[in-house]
């Protein structure tokens, strides 16, 4: 199989910006809805968030970049290396917050840390870095579906569907990365494509979180238990 790296393109690593940017902004408006009911979860998520969105900067659209510049001659693996290693612990806390958001308090957080550990532990054992992507895949799929149950509570049915085309995506992916074709630029302008619309819902489903909640009355507003 060609190496994945001979069919990237200027253009790849331009449109990989868009997936990056509708992370951020969805990790933001999710702070801020945390910040508004439970400000114990709000930094978590700005940490969690800052780390996805330089790390995802660093190993797409930087990576791809300086692969053009160099003419595919290498595929820059070490600027993934921290992205891969931060995403189970990452997609953990906003699985954790949108969990709690879900609730109306703050949930355990040992099980996302659990499973975040499991992730990083399976991927050392093996030596397989892609481990790390399915665990971090697996806890995000996680956040989607509390984000869509959260947002059906409260009403933002356009939000629930975004939370569910996230999860649909995340699930995607994996499919795709692992093809036969994955080489191929038609397959990597399909993950990008499916990754932009999935970040896009995923941005989306936040912001109507956020500006849904100040609608409610208080105790219309999470599941207080």
């Amino acid at each position: 199989m060609a190496d994945v790296c001979t069919s990237y393109s200027l253009a790849l690593a331009v449109e990989d910006l868009l997936p990056v940017a509708f992370g951020a902004v969805g990790y933001w408006y999710l702070s801020r809805r945390a910040a508004d009911s439970l400000p114990e979860v709000a930094t978590p998520v700005r940490i969690a968030g800052l780390l996805l969105v330089v790390g995802s900067f660093v190993a797409g659209p930087l990576r791809k970049v300086l692969v053009v510049a160099e003419g595919s001659t290498t595929c820059f693996p070490a600027l993934q290396t921290p992205f891969f290693s931060v995403l189970p612990a990452c997609f953990g806390i906003i699985a954790w917050a949108l969990w709690s958001l879900r609730k109306g308090r703050v949930v355990p957080v040992w099980p996302f840390a659990l499973m975040a550990a499991l992730g990083v532990i399976a991927a050392l054992a093996r030596d397989n870095r892609s481990l790390l992507l399915a665990f971090g895949g697996l806890l995000a799929v996680v956040a989607a579906v509390n984000g869509a149950i959260l947002a059906w509570r409260e009403g933002a049915r356009w939000a629930s569907v975004a939370f569910t085309v996230n999860g649909l995506g995340t699930l995607a992916l994996p499919a795709i990365g692992t093809s036969a074709g994955v080489s191929d630029v038609t397959a990597q302008w399909l993950a990008q494509g499916i990754n932009t619309i999935s970040q896009a819902a995923f941005a989306f489903g936040c912001y109507r979180l956020f500006t849904e909640h100040g609608r409610l009355p208080a105790t219309t507003s999470g599941e207080v238990t």
